[in-house]
């Protein structure tokens, strides 16, 4: 099962693709290796790619830690 999140306007260097991707594992709850970039890691525009974990999941796990800060 993989799930793909779109996200637009997202602007940093290709160095903190890692950093970018760690926060999403942090924040998902999962394995480093199960979180990627699948497009656009030199562009604004990211496709972030989340193994082994359904789309509703993720959704949740992000709002969650929205509404904590």
């Amino acid at each position: 099962m993989i799930s793909c999140i779109y996200v637009e306007n997202l602007c940093f260097s290709t160095t903190k693709v890692h950093k970018f991707c760690s926060l999403n594992q942090q924040v998902l709850g999962v394995k480093r290796r199960q979180v990627s970039i699948g497009s656009g890691s030199k562009s604004r525009d990211k496709v972030v790619i989340v193994e082994e974990v359904t789309l509703q999941n993720v959704f949740d796990a992000l709002e969650k830690a929205s509404k904590c800060c």
